[in-house]
């Protein structure tokens, strides 16, 4: 006698084995978009500056749906956005493609330049895995400039980059 799963059982099982590839560490596309186009978990992209008052800087959302929200914060008060919108499935699309190709489910928790005090620190997490980049202090840049010119160098610092360079592209102010 063959077994037979109820249609639900079915569905939320095909979920957990999704999820179960996001957090194993599953690098091919399907480990990052679902079958209906949807990310398999939330994207965050996070850039801070230690400083006198503690972190502040801007935080990127995008839910699994495309929703997503651009909000500066300090330590962990988290301002309203200032931007906010809907990516298409070809922008999530090209996210998952990104996180695929860079690998992102196997960086290293943390990049480290040379620690020093107050370091400006970016981090990406999908799903239960994040990496943070941790770099040396220095006068507040543009985000987009710093990935523009090492975004996709060899390397866990260029792969971050890269993934974070994707996000900038599809959340950019039109």
């Amino acid at each position: 006698m063959g077994m037979r799963l109820r249609p639900c059982v079915a569905v939320g099982l095909a979920g957990w084995i999704g999820l179960a590839g996001v957090a194993a560490g599953d690098g091919g596309l399907a480990g990052f978009l679902a079958e209906d186009g949807r990310l398999r978990a939330e994207l965050r992209v996070r850039d801070g500056q230690h400083g006198m008052v503690g972190e502040t800087g801007t935080l990127w959302v995008i839910e699994p749906s495309g929703a997503y929200r651009v909000s500066s914060f300090i330590n962990q008060e988290i301002g309203p956005p200032q931007r906010e919108g809907t990516l298409s499935a070809e922008q999530l699309e090209r996210l998952a493609e990104t996180l695929s190709s860079q690998d992102f489910a196997h960086l290293p928790p943390r990049i480290d330049e040379t620690a020093q005090a107050n370091p400006r620190v970016i981090s990406v997490a999908f799903g239960r895995h994040s990496a943070t980049l941790v770099l040396p202090p220095g006068p507040p840049g543009e985000l987009d400039q710093l990935t523009a010119g090492q975004a996709g160098e060899a390397g866990p610092r260029g792969r971050l980059l890269a993934v974070v360079d994707a996000v900038l592209e599809v959340t950019a102010a039109e």
